[in-house]
Formats: structure tokens, C-alpha cells, sequence
């Protein structure tokens, strides 16, 4: 077991008999992949949405396949990425003008006020073009109805 852990990371009541597996490469890399592969169908879909978002299509080999007849055409209506942008600037509005990025609250003692933590995290997450990764955030969302962004203090 690794040193220097807080308490609570090797309390036996609140982590599994195999915790001590997870700081083993080899044992860790099998439980990764089996994650990795439970996530194998949100991927492929992943694929699929982001394909149908800026579907192409050539009339001509649909015309040679008889998906259409020679005197019809596709107009194709891009609704997922037009709605995506219509809704993007009221996502962004609602970031740059918010006074606090995140609301933080002490689960051990939700007493305590965060109102300094919260301005700092906020500070924090405000550099030059800090938005772009919110507006990749807010598209992914909107895209594949959840998405993730990491914070990493440095």
C-alpha cells in the first residue's frame, strides 16, 4: 500500500478487499480494459451522431443505387448542428456573465461557507480563452446528451 494516503483511502469499510489491485499495473490494466470495453458501444455511437451531424451525400450514387429516382433530390436539413448553434450563444452568456464557474458545498460540514473557494475557482478558470473548452463542453452535451471536461490544478 502506497504511503502518504489520507485515511479514508484505506479504511477496509470503505474501499473493496481489491483496492490494494488497483496500484498494480498488471491487475489494474485488467479492469481498465474491461471499462474500455464496456464503453465500446457509446463510442461506436459516438461515431454515428457525430457522422448524421454533418451528413454528406452523393445524389448521383444514390441515384445509381435507387435510393432515389432520377428526378428527385436530397436536401440535407443539418437540424442537429443548427440547433446545436442556435442554443450555443445562451450557453455561453450564461458562463461569461455567471459570478461563480461552480458551487462548492463541505459534505462534512455544509455549514461552511465556499463563497472564497468559489470565487478563486472561478479566477482560476477565467484566463484568455478559458470559454473554448466549455463551448467543445456545451457542444458534446448537446451532441451526445453528456460530456466531461477535466480541471487540473496547476
Amino acid at each position: 500500500m502506497p504511503e502518504n494516503l489520507p485515511s479514508t483511502l484505506v479504511n477496509p469499510d470503505v474501499n473493496p478487499p481489491d483496492y490494494d489491485e488497483l496500484f498494480d499495473y498488471a491487475k489494474a490494466k485488467i479492469r481498465i480494459d474491461l471499462m474500455i470495453n464496456d464503453w465500446l458501444s457509446e463510442c461506436e455511437a459516438t461515431t454515428r451522431r457525430r457522422d448524421e451531424r454533418y451528413i454528406d451525400l452523393d445524389i448521383e450514387a444514390l441515384r445509381k443505387k435507387g435510393v432515389i429516382e432520377e428526378d428527385e433530390t436530397f436536401l440535407p436539413n443539418r437540424v442537429i448542428d443548427t440547433n446545436i448553434m442556435r442554443e450555443m450563444p445562451e450557453f455561453m452568456a450564461f458562463l461569461k456573465q455567471s459570478n461563480r464557474l461552480a458551487i462548492f458545498n463541505c459534505i462534512s460540514n455544509p455549514e461552511i461557507q465556499s463563497d472564497e473557494i468559489e470565487l478563486a475557482f472561478t479566477k482560476g478558470l477565467t484566463y484568455l480563452g478559458w470559454y473554448k473548452q466549455f463551448k467543445r463542453l456545451v457542444d458534446g452535451s448537446e451532441l451526445h446528451g453528456w460530456d466531461s471536461i477535466e480541471v487540473i490544478f496547476d
